[in-house]
């Protein structure tokens, strides 16, 4: 059997994927984020981090590493993705 379906605008059926990411220029290079979750931050030569692997922990070890930055500049970043 076949079925009709409601044609949905495409921003309609968006769904939202979150994604932990990084104010580099705010980074204060403590190391707190790649020290405590390094399968998902990763340092530069300088110390600053970076996001290597946004899905290498669970969101709410994620949340952890953004509640223990000293810098406050870790945050989750709503990006559109289709389903």
């Amino acid at each position: 059997m076949i079925r009709a379906t409601q044609n949905i605008p495409a921003e309609e059926t968006m769904l939202q994927d979150k994604k932990v990411r990084i104010r580099t220029e705010e980074c204060i290079q403590c190391g707190n984020c790649y020290g405590g979750l390094p399968d998902v931050f990763g340092s530069d030569d300088d110390g600053t981090a970076f996001v290597h692997n946004p899905k290498g922990a669970l969101d709410d070890e994620i949340q952890q590493s953004l509640e223990n930055c000293s810098a406050s500049c870790i945050e989750w970043a709503e990006s559109p993705k289709k389903p």
